[in-house]
Protein backbone atom coordinates (compact mmCIF):
# COMPACT_ATOMS: atom_id res chain seq x y z
CA UNK A 1 0.00 0.00 0.00
CA UNK A 2 1.46 3.42 -1.23
CA UNK A 3 1.82 6.27 0.96
CA UNK A 4 0.73 9.98 -0.35
CA UNK A 5 -1.68 11.41 -2.78
CA UNK A 6 -1.54 9.03 -5.12
CA UNK A 7 -2.59 5.92 -3.35
CA UNK A 8 -3.76 2.93 -5.42
CA UNK A 9 -6.72 1.50 -4.25
CA UNK A 10 -7.47 -2.13 -5.28
CA UNK A 11 -9.77 -2.68 -8.24
CA UNK A 12 -10.65 1.30 -8.62
CA UNK A 13 -7.75 2.75 -10.24
CA UNK A 14 -7.04 6.94 -9.02
CA UNK A 15 -9.62 9.01 -7.62
CA UNK A 16 -11.18 12.09 -9.58
CA UNK A 17 -8.98 14.54 -7.60
CA UNK A 18 -5.64 12.76 -8.33
CA UNK A 19 -7.04 12.45 -12.05
CA UNK A 20 -7.62 16.15 -11.96
CA UNK A 21 -4.43 16.85 -10.63
CA UNK A 22 -2.29 14.87 -13.12
CA UNK A 23 -4.34 16.58 -15.72
CA UNK A 24 -3.65 19.54 -14.73
CA UNK A 25 -0.16 18.81 -14.41
CA UNK A 26 0.44 18.00 -17.85
CA UNK A 27 -1.35 21.36 -19.15
CA UNK A 28 1.30 23.20 -17.13
CA UNK A 29 4.14 21.41 -18.00
CA UNK A 30 2.80 21.74 -21.67
CA UNK A 31 2.33 25.76 -21.49
CA UNK A 32 5.29 26.25 -20.00
CA UNK A 33 7.11 24.14 -22.86
CA UNK A 34 5.24 26.17 -25.47
CA UNK A 35 6.29 29.45 -24.01
CA UNK A 36 9.80 28.44 -23.97
CA UNK A 37 9.54 27.08 -27.58
CA UNK A 38 7.63 30.48 -28.95
CA UNK A 39 10.33 32.44 -27.02
CA UNK A 40 13.18 30.55 -27.83
CA UNK A 41 12.11 30.91 -31.33
CA UNK A 42 11.43 35.16 -31.08
CA UNK A 43 15.03 34.96 -29.83
CA UNK A 44 16.78 32.78 -33.14
CA UNK A 45 14.58 34.91 -35.55
CA UNK A 46 15.82 38.57 -33.70
CA UNK A 47 19.30 37.82 -34.48
CA UNK A 48 20.19 38.85 -37.74
CA UNK A 49 18.49 42.52 -36.87
CA UNK A 50 21.49 43.91 -35.65
CA UNK A 51 23.19 42.59 -38.13
CA UNK A 52 21.05 44.11 -41.31
CA UNK A 53 20.88 47.61 -39.05
CA UNK A 54 24.62 47.52 -38.94
CA UNK A 55 25.14 46.85 -42.83
CA UNK A 56 22.56 49.56 -43.81
CA UNK A 57 24.26 51.80 -41.55
CA UNK A 58 27.63 50.97 -43.99
CA UNK A 59 26.00 51.29 -46.62
CA UNK A 60 24.55 55.01 -45.82
CA UNK A 61 27.48 55.91 -44.93
CA UNK A 62 29.14 54.58 -48.24
CA UNK A 63 26.97 56.60 -49.83
CA UNK A 64 27.25 59.96 -48.31
CA UNK A 65 31.21 59.92 -48.37
CA UNK A 66 31.23 58.65 -52.15
CA UNK A 67 27.49 59.48 -53.53
CA UNK A 68 27.47 55.97 -54.58
CA UNK A 69 25.53 52.85 -53.18
CA UNK A 70 27.48 49.97 -52.43
CA UNK A 71 25.54 46.71 -52.76
CA UNK A 72 28.75 44.56 -52.76
CA UNK A 73 27.99 42.30 -49.72
CA UNK A 74 31.48 41.08 -49.25
CA UNK A 75 32.63 44.56 -49.15
CA UNK A 76 29.77 45.42 -46.69
CA UNK A 77 30.77 42.83 -44.11
CA UNK A 78 34.52 43.37 -44.08
CA UNK A 79 33.54 46.71 -42.55
CA UNK A 80 31.37 45.06 -39.70
CA UNK A 81 32.10 42.34 -37.31
CA UNK A 82 30.47 39.39 -38.11
CA UNK A 83 30.63 35.85 -36.81
CA UNK A 84 31.54 32.49 -39.38
CA UNK A 85 28.81 30.69 -37.56
CA UNK A 86 25.62 33.66 -37.98
CA UNK A 87 26.77 33.43 -41.98
CA UNK A 88 26.59 30.20 -41.71
CA UNK A 89 22.65 30.41 -40.90
CA UNK A 90 21.74 33.16 -42.24
CA UNK A 91 21.97 34.44 -46.01
CA UNK A 92 22.05 38.44 -46.72
CA UNK A 93 21.04 40.17 -49.04
CA UNK A 94 20.72 43.90 -50.54
CA UNK A 95 17.73 43.99 -52.46
CA UNK A 96 17.56 47.05 -55.54
CA UNK A 97 20.43 49.98 -55.78
CA UNK A 98 19.77 52.42 -54.54
CA UNK A 99 18.71 49.59 -51.41
CA UNK A 100 15.03 49.24 -50.77
CA UNK A 101 15.41 46.11 -48.35
CA UNK A 102 17.83 44.33 -46.67
CA UNK A 103 16.80 40.91 -45.90
CA UNK A 104 18.39 37.67 -43.96
CA UNK A 105 17.09 34.22 -45.48
CA UNK A 106 18.37 31.25 -42.97
CA UNK A 107 20.29 28.11 -43.98
CA UNK A 108 19.22 24.95 -43.58
CA UNK A 109 22.10 24.95 -40.58
CA UNK A 110 20.01 27.41 -38.86
CA UNK A 111 17.56 25.64 -36.27
CA UNK A 112 14.59 26.61 -37.50
CA UNK A 113 15.24 25.46 -40.78
CA UNK A 114 15.86 26.86 -44.36
CA UNK A 115 13.83 29.45 -45.82
CA UNK A 116 12.57 31.86 -43.24
CA UNK A 117 12.86 35.34 -44.32
CA UNK A 118 13.72 38.45 -41.94
CA UNK A 119 13.27 41.98 -44.03
CA UNK A 120 14.08 45.28 -43.49
CA UNK A 121 12.15 47.88 -45.66
CA UNK A 122 14.74 50.84 -45.81
CA UNK A 123 11.90 53.25 -46.57
CA UNK A 124 9.15 52.41 -44.02
CA UNK A 125 12.02 51.34 -41.45
CA UNK A 126 9.52 48.40 -40.63
CA UNK A 127 10.70 44.56 -40.34
CA UNK A 128 8.70 41.62 -41.56
CA UNK A 129 8.96 37.99 -41.74
CA UNK A 130 8.33 35.46 -44.26
CA UNK A 131 8.04 31.78 -43.42
CA UNK A 132 9.70 29.69 -46.50
CA UNK A 133 6.44 28.38 -47.35
CA UNK A 134 4.48 31.94 -47.87
CA UNK A 135 6.66 32.95 -51.08
CA UNK A 136 7.39 31.43 -54.98
CA UNK A 137 11.40 31.36 -54.20
CA UNK A 138 12.17 32.23 -57.64
CA UNK A 139 9.33 35.61 -57.88
CA UNK A 140 9.32 36.26 -54.25
CA UNK A 141 5.28 36.47 -54.92
CA UNK A 142 3.40 35.14 -52.01
CA UNK A 143 1.56 32.23 -52.68
CA UNK A 144 -2.21 32.55 -52.07
CA UNK A 145 -3.69 29.87 -49.89
CA UNK A 146 -6.60 27.91 -50.85
CA UNK A 147 -8.79 29.12 -47.95
CA UNK A 148 -7.41 32.36 -47.99
CA UNK A 149 -10.25 34.34 -50.54
CA UNK A 150 -13.64 33.29 -51.59
CA UNK A 151 -13.62 31.94 -54.93
CA UNK A 152 -16.58 33.44 -56.35
CA UNK A 153 -16.31 37.11 -54.67
CA UNK A 154 -12.74 37.29 -53.75
CA UNK A 155 -13.30 38.61 -50.72
CA UNK A 156 -10.48 37.85 -48.55
CA UNK A 157 -11.60 35.46 -45.32
CA UNK A 158 -10.75 36.84 -41.50
CA UNK A 159 -8.60 34.77 -39.48
CA UNK A 160 -10.10 33.02 -36.19
CA UNK A 161 -9.41 35.18 -33.55
CA UNK A 162 -9.63 32.44 -30.39
CA UNK A 163 -5.66 32.04 -29.15
CA UNK A 164 -4.77 29.14 -27.25
CA UNK A 165 -5.04 29.90 -23.46
CA UNK A 166 -5.52 27.85 -20.20
CA UNK A 167 -8.86 27.47 -20.56
CA UNK A 168 -9.09 26.04 -24.24
CA UNK A 169 -6.34 23.91 -23.19
CA UNK A 170 -8.87 22.50 -20.10
CA UNK A 171 -11.48 22.13 -22.43
CA UNK A 172 -9.16 20.02 -25.09
CA UNK A 173 -8.56 17.09 -22.72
Amino acid sequence: MGIGIFQMRKNNGFTAPEFLFIVFMIIVITIVLIYSYNKYTKKLKEEPKPIIIKLWNVCEQYHQQTGVWITDLDRLLEQIEVEREFLDRWELQIIDNPPQKIMAISTKKMELGKGIRIIYDIRTKKWSEVKSGDRNQETGVRRQKSGDRNQETGVRRKKCPIKFSFISAVHLV
